[in-house]
């Protein structure tokens, strides 16, 4: 029988957000600025400014459904700050006036660059007259700030945001939507992050401070998979059970093993148990994890002892509802060996037979 030697793997991980919808007035001098985390971290104790890109498809509508301008399917680009200025623009629009579409050589707005506030709500634009031959209308828009409605998905390194603002174009109503992919840049770049303040861990509905405790124990079972995008390097399907503990915003530690078989492989191949450490988050970690490399000079698998190293993993968590067991998405990448994806499902046991949940 063919087998592996032990393998070692050090693999940190993140705690995340669940569904955030933000409804921001525009009315409010003193609007709330939308409040994002990184990870275990709130944005206001992070270093530095956050910086983001962003890219989708919108629309932006004057009037009814078939009554006045509706500019649709617009390529959405830009960047900004979390809890800071951004600005998108919106180019490429399919152009329909009273819901007749226009002619090809009718492109009333090529490029419109909408600069957002702190708060997430347009600032004030004018969409600018045109030549009569081109035209849509003939005299300037101004487009006031309105009431900005976001919906932010769970956390992860890209996330998907749906932006949804009413408006007024002059005195007629107006809307601007849009469904964006956004990501961290600078030296945040591949981080993962969320909308709204960094989870608390709850235990039959309460946080840890509520019950006086720093921290709580918990029992772990779960599977991940370790796919490698080159055909040289086989994928690992393992299970996985272990215990750790939970501190006030999410995973603390856990000490479990792996239990792994090699996707494809003859049914005689396996992997002798790895013994794991999960610690705090995927995120900034110099940490590294090793696998153990599974095809020799004659294509045969499980037969030799190449080690295979796959530093600084990124990634992130996916709670599910409280229960006992909290089921737990886990999801990273690492820039090694041409990207290596890692991903599975856990459910985490709390102690007492107590409800967990993060959020």
């Amino acid at each position: 029988m063919r087998t592996f030697k032990p393998t070692r793997v050090h693999i940190a991980l993140t705690a995340i957000g669940v569904l955030f919808a933000l409804c921001i007035p525009a009315a409010q001098a003193s609007a709330e600025v939308p409040s994002w985390h990184l990870g275990q971290k709130n944005l206001s104790e992070v270093t530095g400014p956050v910086e983001y890109a962003a890219s989708g498809t919108g629309d932006i509508r004057w009037g009814n459904p078939g009554q006045g301008l509706d500019l649709q399917n617009c390529h959405i680009a830009g960047s900004g700050t979390l809890g800071g200025k951004s600005s998108l623009t919106f180019e490429a629009c399919e152009a329909y006036w009273e819901g007749h579409g226009r002619e090809k050589g009718c492109d009333p707005l090529s490029a419109i660059t909408i600069k957002f506030s702190a708060s997430m709500e347009s600032e004030k634009f004018t969409l600018n007259n045109l030549d009569e031959e081109m035209c849509i209308f003939g005299y300037p828009w101004v487009v006031q700030p309105g009431v900005m409605k976001l919906e932010v998905g769970k956390e992860a390194v890209k996330v998907q945001t749906g932006l949804s603002e009413t408006t007024k174009f002059n005195q007629a109503s107006g809307s601007i939507t849009g469904s964006v992919q956004m990501s961290l840049t600078g030296s945040y770049t591949g981080k993962s992050f969320g909308g709204g303040p960094a989870p608390l861990v709850h235990m039959n509905g309460k946080t840890l401070a509520e019950l006086g405790k720093t921290e709580a124990s918990f029992t772990s079972s779960g599977s991940l998979k370790f796919e490698f995008p080159t055909k040289s390097e086989p994928t690992f399907s393992c299970t996985e059970s272990g215990s750790g503990k939970l501190r006030a915003r999410g995973l603390y530690q856990e000490e479990a093993t792996l239990n792994c078989v090699v996707v494809g492989a003859e049914t005689d191949c396996f992997v002798y148990p790895a013994k794991v450490a999960f610690v705090g988050s995927f995120e900034s970690t110099a940490k590294v994890f090793v696998l153990l490399h599974t095809v020799d000079a004659f294509g045969h698998t499980c037969s030799v002892d190449k080690e295979i190293e796959i530093a600084n993993p990124s990634g992130y968590f996916n709670y599910g509802a409280e229960a006992n067991p909290l089921s737990v998405q886990r999801y990273a990448t690492a820039s090694g060996w041409g990207g290596v994806t890692i991903s599975g499902e856990t459910h985490w046991y709390g102690e007492g037979g107590a409800k967990l949940g993060i959020w």
